[in-house]
């Protein structure tokens, strides 16, 4: 898996942002205010064991985030984030007729716990689905721990060379002068 790691600066002033979509190398026919997170840390999951509440609270302190005012969306991305928005909608929709089921139902405690249950489990899948929904997770960057830069796991071949060619460009603008 290649990494790709573009500078958080470039990315939320928009200097240097490539032209093309990162996932897929297409041309950018849709530009979109977006923001990278940074993954949450391993040990925040430890505090699971205490209280899931306390587990959200925390990891939501501890990520990092870069803005990025107008990121390439192509077609076939544009289209992905629209099913996942759609998806979690649907899963959401799910859980609230379940949840709105379980009030209206008479109360009998063979399906109760049974009901409940399946309410939890479509919240966490809605959940999951909704992260899994964002625009910065479609677009595949995440925001480094230090919030130093934005890195992109397999991108596109050709989102690669025009990172590179921006870095190259920065390196070359911001060189030493040489004394004569």
């Amino acid at each position: 898996m290649r990494v790709v790691v573009m500078p958080a600066n470039f990315v939320s002033t928009g200097w240097g942002t490539p032209t093309v979509c990162a996932r897929h190398g297409e041309t950018g026919t849709e530009h979109r205010r977006i923001v990278f997170r940074s993954l949450v840390p391993g040990w925040v999951y430890l505090f699971l064991l205490f209280s899931p509440l306390v587990a959200i609270i925390v990891g939501l302190v501890v990520r990092r985030k870069t803005v990025a005012d107008a990121w390439p969306f192509c077609p076939r991305c544009h289209a992905t984030h629209r099913r996942r928005r759609g998806a979690t909608l649907g899963v959401l929709a799910v859980a609230v007729v379940f949840a709105v089921l379980g009030f209206t139902l008479p109360d009998t405690s063979d399906g109760a716990f049974g009901f409940g249950l399946a309410v939890v489990i479509l919240l966490i899948v809605a959940a999951i689905a909704a992260t899994r929904s964002t625009a910065g997770w479609v677009a595949a960057g995440y925001t480094t721990a230090d919030s130093s830069a934005v890195e992109f796991r397999s991108p596109a071949p050709l989102f690669v060379e025009q990172v590179a060619a921006a870095k190259k460009a920065a390196a070359e603008y911001h060189a030493p002068i040489p004394a004569p």
